[in-house]
């Protein structure tokens, strides 16, 4: 993790060069994040529609938001996910373990990591058990099931 005082945005980590994760955040928080790493998109899985900040107050950061809503219960949708992963975007949902850990699942994949490695990644950021979100876990990982 790059960036000093950072520990208080819930699950906050860079995942690939200039490619970060989170849960939920303050604006202080984001701010912070912000200041300290070269973040210019923020990108929100949540399928709840309201925002954690207002519009103002991303555009005062200077920072894009693009809504992007998963419903974790759905799995990740037939669109690519991916192409929203360009340098300087932080990732999130709420708890920044279920949604967000399927799309960094997925770009893990994509990079060539084994499926092993990913789905141990996954439980390190608080994924959890398969059964309880599987169709989440199956639209990243297809037929594939952890030992």
């Amino acid at each position: 993790m790059r960036g000093a005082g950072l520990t208080s945005l819930r699950r906050f980590a860079e995942f690939d060069r200039g490619l970060f994760r989170s849960g939920k955040y303050s604006a202080g928080e984001l701010k912070l994040a912000l200041t300290h790493n070269a973040i210019r998109r923020v990108v929100d899985l949540r399928d709840n529609p309201r925002q954690l900040l207002a519009s103002s107050t991303y555009a005062k950061l200077g920072v894009e938001y693009v809504r992007f809503p998963i419903d974790e219960h759905l799995g990740l949708p037939a669109l690519n996910v991916l192409s929203l992963l360009v340098r300087g975007t932080l990732v999130h949902c709420w708890k920044g373990s279920h949604r967000t850990g399927a799309v960094v699942a997925a770009h893990r994949l994509h990079t060539g990591w084994t499926r092993s490695a990913t789905w141990d990644e996954m439980q390190r950021f608080g994924f959890g058990e398969w059964r309880k979100h599987e169709r989440l876990a199956e639209s990243v990982f297809g037929a594939w099931r952890p030992c």
